[in-house]
Order: structure tokens, then C-alpha cells, then sequence
């Protein structure tokens, strides 16, 4: 659904870094790196997640269902 060049992919991933929603996991001297969702991330993604839901409930009242 999501078609994302490299460098679009890398700039996000530096800004969810620098937000602390993200942090790197392990060895990050190699030019691999993997990350992992922090409790910050998580509380924020969560919020996303209810907003979208609310978004979907009017949607769904507005279109008669």
C-alpha cells in the first residue's frame, strides 16, 4: 500500500529517532541497523491508533452504517 523510496524511508526513520519513538537495537556500528518501538513510541502510536478508530466510526456514520 506503501511504496517508499530510500532516502523517504531514512529520513523517517531518523526523525521517529530523533522524537524517541525509536531507538536502535544492538550493533549499530555496522551499516545494518534494526530498531525497536520505545514506551514513548508505543503511547503514540496507540493514540494514532484511537484517533484513526474515531475517524472510521464518523466515516461509518456518515455513510449510513
Amino acid at each position: 500500500r506503501l511504496l517508499l523510496g530510500a532516502g523517504s524511508l531514512y529520513g523517517a526513520l531518523e526523525s521517529l529517532n530523533k522524537k524517541g519513538w525509536i531507538a536502535v537495537y544492538g550493533n549499530s556500528d555496522t551499516r545494518k541497523k534494526e530498531y525497536v518501538i520505545t514506551e514513548e513510541g508505543k503511547s503514540v502510536a496507540k493514540r494514532e491508533l484511537e484517533r484513526i478508530k474515531s475517524l472510521l466510526d464518523v466515516a461509518s456514520e456518515i455513510m449510513g452504517g
